[in-house]
């Protein structure tokens, strides 16, 4: 056998390093790289949080690029990281608020991501008495006041809603309960107690007496008190006051809460006024004279035109057909005056002068009195041009004005010539209806009734100017003006009982205008024998001036008409000098 040589027997070992050795190598090499690939590798995670709780939230599906992972229990996450910038894409389900974040390329970090709840549950039940209600609408609402999603809870009351945006408010409405809304906030489980939404109770005065013909009123809900004061108002949201206003009686305004019995106890109102003409509003030194008149006598309210006999209307009212026909002739700013007065407690009252309306009349000739000889508009003995009462576009344009005086802050709302023409071609009249006492009387009633709707929501009243003789005649006189009929739907009556306009022997009197205090008080006596609580409801027009034939008015006069209305027992006096120059001497101290 040959024996390999030392140098054979290396050469041999290297030959099989040769073909051995570089064969282990490459492939511990491959090992050892994979494995450092898989360690090494840039990767990007995370953890997803519940935004109200901190908790991880598990199962929410994680996109990036094209990358597709779902979160754990513990709500954790891993993926490769990008090259290019991408967005990371979440979508957890209805429970929360889908979500996106930027990545950068070979960002690592580990991400905090939190995600806002958008599932609301809880439970609905009566406030008295605890039980569960089933078949309540319960709705999300966004910003934008739409209803993003809604429910209606189950027979244990239950309800659960998704996709709740962010800020959203809930709202819960069902047959019987008041309408409750609330912020949703951080929360996903709201249980809410809900009352019914009829409130009841009664309203007195102060000293006890209950209150009959008191309106009481809730955003578009409107009743009116029987003689034992009683209401019973359905449709009372949560959150919204109650109104309530009686003739010679202040208003008062009240929350319910959870309540279902809410009673009131009214301040009595006697109202001792004076009327102030467009330009002695405007005109700062004659303002301010009425205003010092008033803090150093017992006047306490202000009667203000709002819109006057040409049917102007001299602030700046935003009234859109008023100004589309060029009726505001703003002058003042009325707003500032309201300030004033409140400051000095003067009760205001707004003047609307409603069916005597030149503009409006041949601004808007459907609207008008027509004439039956001529086709045109029909116009009285003066040339001017009036409103037909029976047109509901008219009451309309009239009822803004109230609604706006309403808003603005006034008291009261008091209309003027809430009535048909009472001079002039009679026979030509064309009021597009047979002119009938019917007819006429009942476009009256529907016009105060509308209006007194109207402004209720409010609490603000209604009175009503009227001739002094619709007190002693049954009929209408020919102008729609019946008593009892305008009595049932208005809070104040005031009668022009000037004694200067009764003709000679009125009352036995052969010149009635020389015995103030008795024309007065019959005028009273005579129409409240006609309607209910006469007391609270009659505010008559008192004569603060000399007209016609008989003795000039003074002091003794003016107060002899005073002293009728105190006898009589009315709700206090207006009183009515065109040049706004009253007797001081006749008013008594604050």
């Amino acid at each position: 056998m040959m024996r390999l040589g030392r140098d054979d027997y290396y050469v041999g070992r290297r030959r099989r390093r040769g073909v051995v050795w570089p064969v282990f190598l490459s492939t511990a090499a491959l090992v050892a790289a994979a494995v450092l690939f898989f360690w090494l590798r840039p990767t990007i995670g995370g953890t997803v949080t519940d935004a109200y709780s901190g908790q991880p939230v598990g199962g929410v599906g994680i996109q990036l690029g094209n990358q597709r992972t779902t979160t754990d229990g513990r709500g954790r996450f891993t993926l490769t990281a990008v090259r290019e910038p991408a967005t990371l894409v979440l979508k957890p389900g209805d429970d929360y608020t889908p979500a996106e974040q930027g990545i950068r390329p070979g960002a690592r970090k580990d991400l905090a991501i939190k995600l806002r709840p958008a599932a609301l549950s809880g439970t609905i039940v009566h406030q008295q008495s605890g039980a569960p209600l089933p078949g309540v609408v319960v709705k999300a609402v966004g910003a934008d006041g739409a209803a993003s999603s809604e429910a209606t809870t189950d027979e244990r009351g239950r309800y659960r809603i998704a996709g709740v945006p962010d800020g959203a408010r809930l709202v819960v409405e069902g047959p019987g309960f008041a309408r409750k809304e609330l912020e949703i906030g951080p929360r996903t489980v709201l249980d809410l107690q809900v009352r019914p939404d009829i409130v009841g109770g009664v309203v007195r005065a102060k000293g006890g007496q209950p209150l009959a013909d008191a309106t009481v009123a809730v955003n578009g809900a409107v009743v009116t008190t029987g003689e034992d004061g009683a209401y019973t108002l359905a449709g009372v949201p949560d959150g919204a006051a109650i109104v309530v206003q009686a003739p010679g009686y202040r208003r008062q305004e009240q929350e319910p809460g959870d309540a279902t019995t809410l009673d009131f106890a009214l301040e009595r109102l006697v109202v001792k006024a004076i009327y102030l003409t467009p330009e002695s509003v405007m005109k700062d030194e004659k303002f301010n004279a009425l205003l010092a008149l008033a803090d150093r006598t017992e006047i306490n309210a202000m009667v203000i035109d709002f819109k006057d006999e040409t049917g102007w209307v001299w602030h700046d009212s935003k009234h859109a057909k008023a100004r589309e026909y060029g009726a505001v002739q703003a002058k003042y700013d009325l707003e500032a005056r309201l300030k004033t007065l409140r400051e000095h407690n003067v009760y205001t009252i707004a003047r609307i002068v409603c069916m005597l309306d030149p503009t409006l009349a041949h601004k808007n000739p459907a609207v008008a009195v027509r004439n039956s000889k001529t086709g045109g508009i029909w116009e009285n003995d003066s040339g001017v041009a009036w409103v037909n009462a029976m047109q509901p576009d008219a009451w309309r344009y009239n009822i803004e004005f109230a609604v706006e005086a309403a808003k603005l802050g006034f008291d009261e709302v008091q209309y003027d010539y809430v009535r048909f023409p009472s001079d002039g071609d009679i026979e030509a009249i064309d009021l597009g209806a047979p002119n009938t006492v019917a007819n006429r009387t009942e476009a009256i009633y529907n016009f105060l009734r509308t209006s007194r709707e109207a402004l209720a929501p409010y609490g603000v009243p209604l009175a009503i100017d009227i001739f002094g003789i619709a007190l002693f005649d049954q009929d209408d006189n020919g102008i729609g003006q019946q008593l009892e009929k305008m009595a049932a739907v208005v809070d104040y009556i005031c009668p022009m009982i000037y004694p200067s306009h009764f003709g000679r022997g009125w009352g036995g009197f052969d010149i009635p205008n020389d015995h103030p205090y008795e024309i007065i008080l019959t005028s009273l006596q005579t129409g409240g024998e006609r309607i209910a609580i006469p007391q609270r409801k009659f505010r008559p027009w008192l004569q603060d001036f000399s007209y016609g034939r008989g003795i000039e008015y003074g002091p003794k006069e003016v107060k002899a008409q005073m002293q009728a209305t105190y006898d009589f027992g009315a709700t206090g006096w207006l009183l009515w000098n065109a040049n706004n120059t009253f007797t001081e001497g006749a008013l008594q101290g604050p």
